[in-house]
């Protein structure tokens, strides 16, 4: 099977929370031969699957998946795509940890951090909130008021 399908798999086994499937299913994925924005959403995806809770939650090893992403960013030829890739991952990133509960001292500087990607975006001419980034950041101030 292909990267695609193979995600195409682990995201129906987080769906039907086999996350340790998933897991499984997305590290079989070489990271290493994808292209930079396929290598970074495919970081996303083991992230998504280990900040869900279940028997393959791992807060941290949902951070490191993010965190070995940012290398990668570099690799982007475009550096519009550069910025929404930096967008989708702290976005995926706020999400899951305000799901999660994290404290607001946390979540805040993050909200304010991807407020600020989202406007850049979009005075660039990435107008379509593709990511949901600006309801995200609301929800975040809302839950933190």
């Amino acid at each position: 099977l292909r990267h695609h399908d193979l995600n195409a798999l682990a995201e129906a086994l987080l769906v039907q929370e086999r996350n340790d499937d998933a897991l499984r299913v997305a590290h079989n994925v070489a990271v290493e031969t994808l292209r930079p924005i396929d290598a970074i959403d495919q970081h996303i995806l083991k992230a998504r699957i280990q900040f869900a809770l279940g028997d393959a939650h791992d807060l941290e090893a949902a951070r490191q998946h993010l965190r070995d992403a940012v290398p990668l960013i570099d690799q982007i030829a475009r550096e519009g795509n550069k910025f929404l890739m930096q967008e989708k991952m702290l976005q995926v990133r706020l999400l899951n940890e305000g799901w999660l509960g994290e404290p607001c001292e946390a979540l805040m500087p993050m909200a304010d951090a991807l407020a600020e990607l989202r406007a850049f975006n979009a005075a660039a001419g990435s107008v379509e909130d593709a990511y949901l980034s600006e309801m995200t950041v609301a929800a975040t101030r809302a839950q933190c008021q």
